[in-house]
């Protein structure tokens, strides 16, 4: 949970790069958090880049993990 709100608030900051690489450390450390993979799809909303490999793999992530039932809106 902290180190979402450490990336949001660098987001806010314009610092989007910083809160990439801290987001993705913290799914280093917690792999299975739907959260940080939705604040990553997020985030590449901001820069610009959904049609990413990773930020695609992001997202079939979120949508299977819907289709299971381990997510809801």
């Amino acid at each position: 949970e902290l180190s979402r709100q450490r990336a949001r608030l660098m987001m806010r900051q314009g610092r989007l790069s910083e809160a990439q690489s801290h987001l993705e450390d913290a799914l280093k450390r917690f792999p299975d958090s739907l959260e940080l993979r939705g604040q990553l799809v997020e985030l590449a909303t901001l820069r610009g880049t959904l049609t990413d490999s990773a930020t695609k793999r992001y997202i079939d992530e979120l949508y299977d993990a819907y289709d299971a039932g381990k997510a809801k809106t």
